[in-house]
């Protein structure tokens, strides 16, 4: 699990995404689970997972009344961190998991919490499978680029949702969007907390402010799919898009790989770039 926690450090997610951007993941271990990337705010790196029967409601009860849900919330997820920052505790769980670290290490602290108990290292073999799928489940989904979690502009119930199953070290993984008992009322949240901190002006009208995220959002959304076009892929033998594309085969699997990705978010106004993206790679406009 440690290489696994690594892993998503380096894809470094935090530059991309914040922690309202609430993504699904379904596994055959437990019901589905609720996760937001943590780093954007520049102080803890990692992940964070909310499960149990309220999934859903956890990170509406934490932004509601933080202190009182905090004993309520049922959670799994880690922090990267030097290894000399961590405590006793932390260091011998490291080298439960057989990792010899030095002090210059940066190291993920794996915890879980059940509702009424304090947090504790995750050592229970379920908690650990449950995160090993998520993780490994993430990182597919990056690599084939399909991840995508933004909730900016979100006008229905629908999030993106992975699905992990098989073997928990090369799981089978796919991504769509769905909707669950809860997820529009987290989507609403997320959108309502994005509206909050947008900066006032006097110069824009408040029946302005909608259009304005769903620029935000496209903005984020297509340069991320453009970014996208000069990522190394695994599935495409290690080589960008762009590169792959050279050749007559390649084309034709790319311009499929780009009809097929699917929309991140449930507003028909905010979308993926596919025409934008085929020009970029010499493909023709017509999808």
């Amino acid at each position: 699990m440690i290489r696994a926690c690594k892993d998503f450090a380096d894809m470094r997610l935090w530059e991309h995404y914040d922690n309202m951007d609430f993504f699904v993941v379904q596994s055959p271990l437990e019901e589905p689970v609720v996760a937001s990337i943590m780093g954007a705010g520049g102080q803890e790196y990692g992940l964070s997972v909310f499960r149990g029967p309220n999934a859903f409601r956890q990170p509406l009860m934490l932004y509601d009344k933080p202190k009182s849900a905090v004993d309520k919330i049922n959670t799994i997820g880690f922090g990267m961190m030097y290894y000399k920052d961590m405590d006793h505790l932390e260091k011998k769980w490291l080298k439960s998991c057989n990792y010899n670290a030095c002090k210059s290490d940066w190291v993920p602290s794996v915890i879980s919490k059940k509702p009424g108990r304090m947090m504790e290292m995750a050592v229970k073999d379920h908690d650990v499978k449950l995160m090993l799928y998520i993780l490994k489940g993430i990182k597919q989904a990056q690599e084939d680029g399909y991840f995508c979690p933004t909730t900016e502009g979100a006008v229905d119930s629908k999030m993106m949702t992975i699905d992990v199953s098989g073997d928990v070290l090369e799981p089978d993984v796919s991504v769509k969007r769905m909707s669950f008992p809860g997820s529009k009322e987290l989507l609403d949240l997320c959108n309502q907390d994005m509206l909050d901190e947008a900066p006032e002006t006097e110069d824009v009208a408040e029946e302005a402010m909608p259009e304005e995220v769903l620029a935000a959002a496209r903005d984020h959304i297509r340069k991320h799919y453009i970014d996208w076009l000069d990522m190394p892929i695994p599935i495409l033998d290690n080589k960008t898009p762009r590169q792959f594309a050279r050749s007559k085969k390649g084309a034709q699997k790319i311009k499929k790989l780009i009809e097929t990705i699917p929309i991140p978010t449930g507003n028909t106004n905010v979308e993926i770039p596919r025409k934008e993206m085929l020009r970029e790679l010499g493909l023709g406009e017509k999808l």
